[in-house]
């Protein structure tokens, strides 16, 4: 009895001392962690896609999607658009620069399969009036995005601006 309580304690000392065993990763059960450098990709992501609206340059606007991604706004009274369609609304780049988008307020929450992103956008449509005031109006955009082998990439874009009668986000009267 001795040599076997002896022979436990062993067994439970070399357990103790072994180094832990390796697993197998678990798959995932919550939403994605960001990194510093994925919250800047994301931004930069954001800024690309306004840098190629405001250029009319279709190409450089779509590469902010996936191949499959769509696109939610007044212009297609919020029905998914194909971004390959959106892309040739837009131009290739030939036709000058148009209005400006400011972002700003990016709010990014992780998900099971990538994030969820919010922003408000200030639209100007690069003409000033008259008097040389230059006319704007606010306007919010919902997305999801992903992360590829690009790097990360819109699957869809809502914009909602305060012109919409149908708008949730019209200012208050």
């Amino acid at each position: 009895m001795r040599a076997a309580t002896a022979c436990l304690g062993l067994i439970g000392l070399v357990a103790l001392l072994a180094p832990p065993a390796v697993a197998a990763p678990l798959a995932p059960t919550g939403p994605v962690i960001l990194t510093a450098k994925d919250y800047y990709d994301i931004e930069q992501l954001y800024y690309t896609y306004s840098r190629g609206k405001d250029s009319g340059d279709g190409k450089l606007r779509a590469s902010t999607f996936t191949g499959d991604g769509v696109m939610l706004s007044d212009v297609n009274k919020h029905t998914p658009e194909p971004i390959a369609s959106v892309a040739r609304r837009t131009g290739d780049g030939t036709q000058g620069w148009g209005g400006r988008h400011r972002i700003f307020n990016i709010i990014l929450t992780p998900t099971e399969t990538g994030v969820d992103g919010t922003c408000y956008v200030l639209i100007s449509d690069g003409k000033d009036t008259h008097d040389g005031t230059l006319i704007a109006f606010p306007g919010i955009y919902h997305d999801r995005l992903v992360k590829t082998q690009q790097g990360w990439r819109f699957t869809s874009r809502e914009v909602w601006n305060e012109r919409e009668p149908a708008s949730p986000y019209r200012g208050r009267p």
